[in-house]
């Protein structure tokens, strides 16, 4: 099977670069990458990508699995760089329009990142969730014109994933810090349909930053009894009886919001074993808010 896989991909790349890319070192180098990347083995997996530089001209995948690489390798600075000369070159793609829109949200140019996420919306999506991760990233990054206007393209966001939508909708309100922010966070956190313990943190967080400190305590108390080992928690309970701050959220800042919605999609492709793309997008939110999600 290797081996046919091997004779498709050169026969194809020799019709365009007969010279460069077709030599044994070379087939090895990709297949070891390739190998190497679906074993979640990223550092070696980047070492042998990028002897391969200026494949991408010929073989329009090898891109994807690069970005995949250098992301997962935690080397955010180079995929950025990359991300940029393959949009000089006309070789950008959706992963590419992700980490250039996720580098201007993180550095708060809202107006550039919204036009890449614009950008990642309007290609032919491979999937419903890469569809809908390019419409949350989008809506996050053009909050500019109030809640209403911002509620009504959250409104409009695939009924499918019911839950995203569920917890952006409460993220929403707590930015704008909306008087249903608290009834939405306790709507959220009485569906026994699912396990949204984890947002206790982030409702407590919240009454924290509005001065509700003793229902602060409350609520981890409280959560703490029905979700005892609870890492955010308990190391929330901690910092709260100590004074400090080993990691952080803020509903008012873009960048935390979206970390948390890449996070919950890293977790969804996880449970499916789809683990470079779920390392994709776990650590394009550790990017985003790393004390947090590192911690996490």
């Amino acid at each position: 099977i290797l081996f046919v896989i091997i004779l498709i991909f050169f026969s194809t790349l020799q019709a365009k670069t007969p010279s460069k890319f077709d030599t044994a070192e070379n087939i090895a180098n990709y297949f070891s990458g390739v190998i190497l990347l679906n074993e979640g083995k990223y550092d070696r997996s980047y070492e042998y990508f990028k002897k391969l530089d200026g494949l991408e001209k010929s073989h329009s995948t090898f891109s994807g699995k690069y970005l995949y690489s250098l992301i997962n390798a935690g080397n955010f600075n180079q995929a950025f760089n990359y991300s940029r000369r393959l949009e000089k070159e006309n070789k950008d793609s959706f992963e590419s329009d992700l980490i250039i829109g996720i580098y201007y949200l993180k550095n708060s140019k809202f107006d550039y990142s919204k036009n890449y996420f614009q950008r990642a919306k309007n290609r032919n999506p491979r999937s419903l969730l890469d569809n809908y991760i390019a419409n949350s990233l989008y809506n996050w990054s053009n909050l500019r014109d109030g809640y209403e206007k911002s509620y009504i393209l959250l409104d409009q966001l695939d009924n499918r994933f019911e839950n995203l939508k569920k917890i952006q909708t409460v993220f929403l309100n707590c930015y704008f810090n909306t008087e249903k922010t608290e009834i939405l966070f306790d709507e959220l956190l009485l569906n026994e349909k699912t396990d949204f313990s984890r947002y206790n943190y982030f409702y407590a967080k919240y009454l924290e930053s509005v001065g509700s400190t003793e229902k602060v305590k409350t609520i981890i108390e409280n959560s703490l009894k029905k979700y005892p080992r609870n890492l955010i928690l308990n190391q929330y309970k901690i910092d709260l009886e100590n004074s400090e701050k080993n990691f952080d959220f803020d509903c008012k800042k873009e960048q935390h919001i979206t970390a948390e919605i890449l996070y919950i999609t890293a977790n969804a492709l996880s449970s499916q074993s789809i683990y470079p793309l779920s390392n994709f997008y776990l650590n394009l939110s550790k990017y985003l808010n790393k004390d947090f999600h590192s911690f996490d």
